[in-house]
């Protein structure tokens, strides 16, 4: 297990892959009546340190170029300037990397990232490319639940994975992300 590599920072338990996350390309025309819906985009930063690693029930695959390893991990702080994004952080990620990996290895993963806190929850997939320098690259759409439903909240990071604390910033909007323009508007500009 690679754990320098594919620091997450957060808590997440397998149960989170039970619940839904938005669609890609689908939008509402309407925002939920929940209360959330007049918010005004709100920028954030937080700071998480890495907590500790959990199995998860799911084999490595190799693949021509390497491998895909399955694991999770828990932050054990997870704190924001704002508190609806404070609270206990969990992750599940799915790695592909060398099959030998060495430093200066380049990753991708994909996560399910989810935030709790006493009020509600923030659940949602999350991409991240690992460069030669260690450098992470994260970032991801998580959907509001409980006192946040109809909000959704846009995280990143970017910083050494060689280091235990991570910091990065976000923005909670009101309602869905806007959906993926349809493709055939683009066909339609580039056959000009």
């Amino acid at each position: 297990m690679r754990t320098a590599r594919t620091i997450a920072g957060s808590v997440l338990t397998l149960s989170l892959l039970a619940v839904p996350c938005g669609t890609a390309g689908q939008s509402s025309d309407e925002l939920p009546a929940d209360g959330n819906e007049d918010a005004a985009p709100v920028h954030v930063t937080w700071t998480g340190a890495y907590g500790w690693s959990f199995p998860v029930d799911q084999p490595d695959e190799v693949f021509p170029w390497g491998i895909r390893e399955h694991t999770g991990w828990h932050l054990s702080s997870y704190t924001s300037d704002d508190p609806r994004i404070s609270g206990e952080v969990t992750y599940l990620g799915a790695t592909d990397s060398p099959s030998s990996p060495e430093a200066g290895d380049l990753a991708r993963e994909t996560q399910l990232m989810r935030i709790e806190n006493e009020l509600g929850a923030w659940q949602g997939p999350v991409t991240v490319v690992v460069f030669p320098d260690y450098l992470q690259v994260s970032y991801g759409w998580l959907k509001g639940e409980g006192a946040y439903e109809g909000l959704y909240y846009f995280t990143s990071y970017y910083d050494d994975t060689a280091s235990d604390i991570h910091k990065g910033q976000g923005v909670i909007w009101p309602g869905e992300p806007p959906p993926v323009p349809d493709a055939s508007l683009l066909a339609a500009e580039l056959d000009r």
